[in-house]
């Protein structure tokens, strides 16, 4: 578990426990934001795989 996994699972948490309204929303925005942050990163990362991996270059 990576570290934008582990802080969507606690923000989810964190939701689901919550009674007031405005803190429930807050936590499952940070959810969803630290999801797509997480995909982003990882594209990021492979896109910059791609780029090195170049045979013409070797």
């Amino acid at each position: 578990m990576n570290t934008s996994e582990w802080l969507v699972a606690e923000a989810t948490g964190l939701a689901k426990k919550e009674k007031n309204y405005k803190k429930r929303a807050f936590f499952e925005y940070l959810a969803e934001l630290c999801g797509e942050q997480g995909k982003r990163i990882e594209q990021a990362e492979s896109e910059l795989d791609g780029r090195l991996w170049n045979p013409q270059k070797w």
